[in-house]
């Protein structure tokens, strides 16, 4: 190739690469475009980024060019360049990619390392799906093919993200706060890659977790499927029921949970929950007459917000060494654990949940907050997902809530809403962790279906920072630990 190129006079250099093995964690058309964008957009496999950034130097360096491939990644023109191929021929860079009409997903039953993979059967089954042809007359599906890992989201940075091939689609910015028969555009990150070796040699495990780093701090949250055992879901489930089941309200205690109305929650019963496990109702749980319209196990909000470290069962799903292992792989391994939440969202009274960031609650200086939501049942689109905007970390805080006399309040910074364009769908189910940053604007939408979507919050902060004390959330008292105890 190198002689064919040079001998028609266009400076011409090759590069040897292994072969033996997969490249990346996509096989077929549209999912291949899909990773290509993603390494685009500053991710991507670290295989796939070795290899294009040293093409595409090469490149640069045949055509007498100074620009490093790498910062034209960071600052976001080589996505720009993208996008502009793309009009230019009369394309829209925001339009969905197509999506296989059936999609199975086969599942490891035990833990360990991918030593090798042989990519002539990966290639032979891919071409098997419709990927390739075996003549020139045969049709090639675009959708076809097969992945080691979910892909991301991927898509225009200039319009709202697109699902991938293996996401039903959506392609509305609006997310829907009730039951709807259509089907949501939805985000899956990277659960914890796996590298291929090219030698046959144990993965990396630092470019494991600079991988899932790097994706955590490019949207602002990372998804993990599976990362809780159900057996630890159903526990947890059986626990909150059985604290509910203690629970006896009166005249006193009638306090609602809402992100709409909050200064309806700030009474004495709320204010006084940092130290405490506390149970509040949903807005829609009482009838006309002030009596509960429905059972009172029915009528719960959520309970909180200190039982992880007040329960024994709250403590120990709180505190287990893949949480410890996976905070110090995300950079927040030192931060210990201020608030919890049992979230019931039940089934036809689910209350929405408006959109907000943790930060604006739980305040710190410098800015520590992250939370770990983690799906005790299924969330889907029907009974109140979590919906987040990709990169709206770098949004600056608009508001801040804090105690003042008489009550609470919010000092704030910027009277505009979040923006709604960019939203993604987290369905998750039981037992997927989603880790978020403290700035991320993201919402939960109301639940009108006939099923509940139990899920557990934790809120931690690094200790080295300043609580203010007038954070509405005080633990007097209650000493602060971390992920190991």
């Amino acid at each position: 190739m190198v002689g064919l190129g040079t001998d028609h006079g266009v400076r011409t250099s090759a590069l040897l690469t292994d072969m033996d093995q997969p490249l990346g964690h996509a096989v077929g058309n549209a999912l291949e475009v899909v990773e290509s964008l993603e390494v685009l957009q500053g991710g991507g496999p670290a295989d796939v980024v070795e290899v294009t950034l040293a093409l595409a130097r090469r490149m640069v360096e045949l055509a007498g060019g100074g620009t490093d491939p790498a910062d034209v990644i960071a600052d976001g023109s080589a996505m720009d360049r993208w996008n502009a191929m793309i009009e230019a021929q009369g394309g829209d860079p925001a339009a969905p990619l197509v999506r296989a009409s059936e999609i199975e997903t086969v599942t490891v039953t035990s833990g360990g390392f991918i030593r090798r993979i042989d990519a002539r059967k990966v290639g032979e089954a891919a071409w098997r799906l419709g990927a390739g042809r075996a003549r020139k007359e045969d049709p090639v599906s675009a959708s076809a093919g097969s992945c080691s890992a979910p892909l991301p989201v991927i898509g225009s940075s200039r319009a709202t993200r697109c699902s991938t091939c293996i996401s039903t689609t959506r392609h509305d910015s609006r997310p829907r706060s009730t039951r709807s028969t259509v089907p949501s555009r939805s985000a899956t990150n990277l659960p914890l890659p796996v590298s291929s070796s090219t030698n046959g040699s144990m993965p990396d495990m630092a470019t494991i977790d600079t991988d899932l780093r790097q994706h955590f701090e490019r949207d602002g949250f990372v998804v993990l499927p599976d990362f809780v055992d159900p057996a630890a879901c159903d526990a947890l489930k059986e626990r909150a029921n059985r604290l509910v089941a203690g629970f006896e309200p009166d005249a006193t205690v009638r306090s609602i949970f809402s992100t709409n109305q909050q200064t309806r929650t700030s009474d004495e019963y709320f204010l006084g929950s940092g130290d405490d496990i506390r149970f509040f109702f949903e807005e829609e749980a009482f009838g006309p007459d002030g009596e509960l319209a429905q059972p009172l196990e029915l009528s719960i909000n959520k309970f909180g917000h200190a039982q992880h470290d007040l329960d024994p069962v709250f403590d120990s799903f709180s505190r287990t060494p893949d949480l410890a292992d996976l905070a110090d792989r995300l950079g927040f391994g030192n931060h210990v654990l201020v608030q919890s939440m049992y979230i019931f969202k039940q089934p036809h009274i689910g209350g929405e949940v408006t959109c907000h960031n943790d930060h604006t609650f739980i305040w710190t200086d410098p800015m520590s907050c992250v939370g770990l939501w983690f799906a005790v049942e299924d969330a889907t689109v029907d009974n109140g997902c979590m919906w987040a905007l990709p990169g709206g970390h770098r949004i600056p805080v608009k508001q801040r809530f804090h105690r003042q006399a008489g009550g609470t309040a919010f000092e704030v910074f910027d009277d505009s809403p979040y923006p709604t364009d960019g939203l993604v769908s987290l369905e998750a189910t039981k037992g997927t962790v989603i880790v978020l940053d403290g700035r991320l604007p993201h919402l939960s939408g109301a639940n009108r279906s006939d099923h509940s979507r139990h899920a557990y919050t934790l809120h931690v902060v690094d200790p080295a920072a300043d609580y203010p004390a007038d954070n509405w959330l005080q633990r007097p008292g209650l000493p602060l630990r971390g992920f190991r105890g």
